[in-house]
């Protein structure tokens, strides 16, 4: 009989608070800065923060939720 293990389903909450920005090698004076989180083939992207000073902390409280699907495995590959 082939090994077969079944991966758990569910719902993985991210949520972003903020960052501290130290980015010395631009000439501008501000950035407009955001996030990119990537969860298996799920994509999430914060809103862009404009005008912020290249030194300190940037605010964003933004959530997203990346769905974990079920997935059975046999012989090492996903079914």
């Amino acid at each position: 009989l082939p090994l077969q293990i079944e991966s758990p389903v569910g719902i993985l909450r991210v949520t972003v608070t903020n960052c501290n920005i130290t980015f010395y090698e631009s000439m501008m004076s501000t950035i407009d800065p955001y996030i990119i989180i990537q969860f298996s083939n799920q994509n999430f992207k914060t809103t862009n923060k404009s005008g912020v000073q290249k030194i300190g902390e940037v605010a964003w409280n933004e959530s997203h939720e990346f769905i974990i699907n079920k997935s059975r495995t046999i012989f090492g590959r996903v079914l």
